[in-house]
């Protein structure tokens, strides 16, 4: 078994954007993903951002959502790492299956330079 690494980096993000983490090489599964913004984004109504990890359609992970108008004390985006475990029923990737960062914007929000690490075993 070969466990590995990914990181990418993406830069100020103020819409829509996908960034790239990597194609499967052979089947794995994806252990855990780590996002981390070292200046955040405070929740907002109308100006707001949610960051996924997907494999095409299906999302691995929510790592988060700016929108104030969702359920929770506070939806701000901290600077404080996010560690996801992706459910068991979108964790395994085949071969080729493409891997990416989704960040969906709503309004007019600026994400600051932000960094996804995904830890992947192959099978």
């Amino acid at each position: 078994m070969i466990e590995y690494t990914v990181g990418r980096h993406h830069g100020e993000a103020t819409a829509n954007t996908t960034v790239h983490i990597f194609t499967a090489r052979r089947r794995c599964i994806i252990d855990r993903v780590e996002y981390a913004n070292t200046v955040g984004l405070v929740e907002h109504a109308d100006d707001h951002v949610t960051g996924t990890v997907q494999n095409g359609e299906d999302v691995l992970a929510t790592l988060f959502a700016t929108d104030s108008d969702l359920e929770g004390a506070d939806n701000s985006l901290g600077t404080d790492p996010i560690i996801a475990t992706p459910p068991a029923a979108t964790r395994l990737l085949a071969a080729g299956d493409v891997l990416d960062l989704v960040l969906t914007a709503a309004g007019s929000p600026t994400l600051p330079p932000g960094d996804v690490t995904v830890y992947v075993r192959e099978i």
